[in-house]
């Protein structure tokens, strides 16, 4: 591990911003280099990489930021690889890194935001394959919500598939029973109620689920 005393490191990062405010990418690198040395976090030392290369419109930051954001995850820093993850979603929004998003939020019971990232990736990514990473990501971490929020969960979902007015109905039905599965009288007959107005093959479907 490369040593600095104090004078030297105030004046490596003196430098470094200099470079970045002259556009001067290379030597930016060059000295970001040298000061990682010296850094003790992983973590950290990635995402200040993913903002240097930001900062010069590298989308190679993306990358710096998604290992960043691993590494916060594994060391159970959870609130810092959210922040990190929520960052690169507004410079390339994807599934993947939206899933990764839930993830962590249902790792700290937030389920306000949970819900908000759900009603998110639904308004933003409609292909059948992420779609169905939804559905497979929800059933695997049901067990930390009620039947209740559950129901909620696959229910925004059977709405939003609705809207996209697919002619393949399989993906709908998944959403769709496992809403009627999870719940309650009152529950059912609202939504059973609810998808008479929106589709008749979505209604038939969940009388048939619900006989």
């Amino acid at each position: 591990m490369t040593q600095f005393s104090s004078e030297k490191y105030n004046v490596a990062w003196f430098k470094l911003a200099e470079f970045v405010v002259r556009k001067e990418k290379e030597r930016a690198l060059y000295m970001y280099r040298l000061l990682a040395h010296s850094f003790p976090d992983e973590a950290f030392s990635a995402q200040l990489e993913g903002d240097l290369l930001q900062a010069f419109h590298d989308t190679k930051s993306v990358e710096c930021y998604m290992r960043a954001a691993d590494t916060y995850q594994k060391k159970d820093r959870f609130i810092e690889a959210i922040g990190v993850l929520e960052h690169v979603m507004t410079l390339n929004s994807t599934a993947d890194c939206c899933l990764k998003l839930l993830d962590l939020y249902n790792s700290i019971n937030n389920y306000h935001n949970f819900l908000q990232k759900i009603v998110y990736f639904f308004d933003t990514f409609s292909d059948y394959g992420d779609l169905q990473k939804l559905h497979d990501f929800l059933l695997s971490t049901a067990y930390t919500f009620s039947l209740e929020e559950q129901h909620l969960l696959f229910e925004r979902g059977v709405e939003r598939l609705l809207s996209y007015h697919l002619t393949d109905y399989n993906m709908v039905q998944k959403y769709l029973g496992r809403a009627i599965q999870c719940a309650t009288p009152d529950q059912k007959r609202s939504f059973i109620e609810k998808l008479s107005r929106l589709d008749s093959q979505a209604y038939a479907y969940a009388v048939s689920c619900n006989e």
